[in-house]
């Protein structure tokens, strides 16, 4: 019986080996997907972080419920003199001029609330579009916001010229038309005069 056991126990241990190889092979599938996907994230996180980085002409930002900043990349950061080490996790209204707090506090919770939202504030003589959107998570809500900023000073400049050109062209048009009428005017008089 001592053979017929250890024959049995050999029997066991194989059938054992043989589960725990296909456990191995499967563990060995399930860490390669896993490292695979790994790469894909890691990879697409730099394609993110590289976009974001080369924003040009403005930034994009995560904000938190607090509103204080979570996230600021972009070629805008250069010209207003930002770094994200020196504020991020500070409060965003911060950067603001005062007298645009207020409507970029609104604009912001109104995004809190779901909903999207633009803005134009002046930022060190500088103007910039604010464009909000709520990031919405499937579990918690919206804890966070995403903004990104344009500076759009030469637009705002070039319609600035535009306005003005316009008043001119509109005064310039009625001082030739009230020219014209007089003319007119002065014509029809000499023309009754000598008929």
């Amino acid at each position: 019986t001592s053979n017929e056991e250890l024959q049995s126990a050999n029997e066991e241990l194989q059938t054992a080996n043989a589960e725990l190889r296909l456990i191995n092979e499967t563990l060995l599938e399930k860490e390669a997907q896993l490292s695979a996907s790994r790469e894909r994230i890691r990879e697409s996180e730099r394609l993110y972080r590289t976009l974001a980085l080369n924003f040009p002409n403005g930034t994009i930002n995560i904000v938190d419920k607090n509103l204080n900043l979570v996230f600021i990349e972009g070629r805008g950061m250069d010209e207003l003199g930002l770094t994200p080490v020196n504020i991020i996790g500070k409060p965003i209204l911060n950067l603001f001029d005062e007298k645009d707090r207020k409507t970029v506090e609104d604009v912001l919770r109104q995004t809190f609330s779901g909903k999207k939202a633009t803005v134009i504030v002046q930022l060190q003589g500088h103007f910039y579009s604010i464009s909000t959107i709520p990031l919405r998570d499937k579990k918690a809500g919206i804890q966070e916001i995403m903004y990104v900023t344009q500076n759009i000073t030469e637009t705002k400049r070039l319609e600035m010229n535009l306005r003005e050109s316009n008043e001119e062209n509109k005064k310039l048009l009625q001082r030739e038309q009230k020219a014209y009428m007089e003319a007119e005017n002065q014509r029809v008089l000499l023309h009754n005069l000598f008929m």
